[in-house]
Order: structure tokens, then sequence, then C-alpha cells
């Protein structure tokens, strides 16, 4: 075959364009692919830790609080670490409301209802021990707190 160095060179530079153009393309996709990722990790997974982060601040906000409200004995003492702990409550339910809508499949779905049904026990619990120290019965609420209250506690941040 007899081709002329001009025809060889064209054929060269369209294949050499063509392979730019290739791995241009290829870099291209893998590009908006990390992208995608980046954006999704940065909508949905660092948004769901800062929920999850939340709701661990205010589960210590109601230990911390019932601790105080066992320790007084007088009721009016006693009352605005009800109130704090109540807020606490609300602010995980919250925290867990919203991490629902950015939930991604079915694991992180056992994993949230899971949490849910340990915090029932632990709010249950609470309730328990707050009712004995509203009585002003240490003795009663600290063996809820001991045997009921903390272990339920401990199950919920393990």
């Amino acid at each position: 075959m007899n081709t002329s160095i001009s025809l060889r060179l064209a054929v060269m530079s369209m294949g050499a364009v063509l392979a730019l153009l290739i791995v241009g393309l290829l870099g291209y996709t893998t590009t908006q692919k990390v992208a995608d990722d980046l954006q999704f990790t940065s909508e949905n997974v660092v948004r769901s830790l800062g929920l999850l982060s939340d709701a661990q601040s205010n589960f210590l906000l109601i230990r911390v609080n019932g601790l105080y409200h066992l320790s007084y004995d007088e009721p009016a003492r006693k009352t605005p670490h009800e109130k704090a702990a109540a807020q606490a409550i609300d602010g995980i339910r919250k925290s867990f409301s919203e991490y629902e809508k950015l939930i991604v499949d079915q694991r992180d779905q056992a994993l949230l209802d899971e949490d849910r049904k340990l915090l029932s026990s632990y709010l249950d619990a609470l309730e328990r021990m707050l009712g004995r120290s509203r009585a002003n019965d240490r003795a009663g609420a600290h063996q809820v707190s001991e045997n009921e209250w903390k272990p339920a506690g401990e199950k919920l941040t393990a």
C-alpha cells in the first residue's frame, strides 16, 4: 500500500485526536461520578451524622437532668430538670424524624427502628425513676436508675 507521508500524518493526527477525545470523555464521566458521590456525601451522609450527633447530645442532656432531678428533694428544684429532659426528648424525636427522611436502605431503616425501640425502653425507665424521685423515694429511684435506666441507656448508646 502506497500512502503518502501527508496521508499517514493525517491518519495519525486523527487517531491521536480520537484517543484524546476518548480519554477526555472517560475523565469527564469519572469526574462527574466523583462529583455526584461528593454531593451525596455532603447532602446526606454529613447531614445524617449531624442529626445522630444531635440525638446523642440530647440523650446526654436527658441523663444529666435525670440525675439532677434525683439529687434534689424540693419539687421546685426538680421541675426545671424535668422540663429540660422533656425538651431533650423532643429534640431526639425530631432528630430521628429528620433522619428518617435521609434513609437510603433497609439496614439504615432497621437501625433507626431499633434505636427508637431502645429509646422507648429508656424513656419508660426514666419515667419510673422520675416518678420515684418525685415521691422522694431515693432508694427506689436509685434502684430503678441502676437496674433499668442505666442499662437501657447503655444499650441505646452501644
